[in-house]
């Protein structure tokens, strides 16, 4: 009958064999990754000279004093619900059409710029001229806008089976 095997003998690699094992297989991977790693190193190099690996070294270095202040912030009243409120109009900007927000941004500029000049001019506005204003056909438009984003909000306000 056979004897049972009682210890495994595993073949041992030195250190120096071990070393230049992973000396061929780095070797390997630079060949293999040449391009990714010297753009890499270019990003590096960047940063580097930009002053950016310095302050993320510091950032790492003080992680937990960095913890420590911004869950001391976040503690504080009104912090969360303002947090919650960013993310509620990020998400209201995301689900915008990019064109629509920016013809209204440059429409907005605009008029900001036009009420400017006409508080500037210092005369008052009578109720003739106000009626007047309203059958400009630019100022139709921006009234007729208003108008549907009320109605618009009016629906979105509705409690449901009112």
């Amino acid at each position: 009958m056979a004897q049972p095997i009682q210890a495994v003998e595993r073949p041992t690699i030195s250190e120096e064999e071990s070393v230049v094992e992973a000396l061929r297989q780095l070797q390997t991977d630079v060949a293999r990754h040449g391009q990714s790693l010297a753009a890499a190193l270019t990003v590096l190099d960047d940063l580097q000279q930009s002053g950016l690996m310095d302050l993320a070294h510091g950032l790492f270095g003080a992680k937990q004093q960095i913890a420590e202040i911004v869950l001391e912030q976040v503690r504080k009243p009104g912090v969360l619900g303002a947090i919650k409120n960013v993310m509620t109009c990020i998400e209201l900007l995301g689900g915008l059409d990019p064109q629509v927000v920016r013809t209204l941004t440059q429409a907005l500029a605009a008029g900001v710029g036009e009420g400017h000049r006409r508080i500037a001019d210092g005369k008052k506005v009578s109720f003739l001229e106000l009626a007047r204003t309203l059958s400009k056909p630019d100022v139709n438009r921006a009234v007729a806008f208003l108008l549907g984003m009320l109605d618009g909000i009016g629906r979105g306000l509705t409690v449901e089976g009112q």
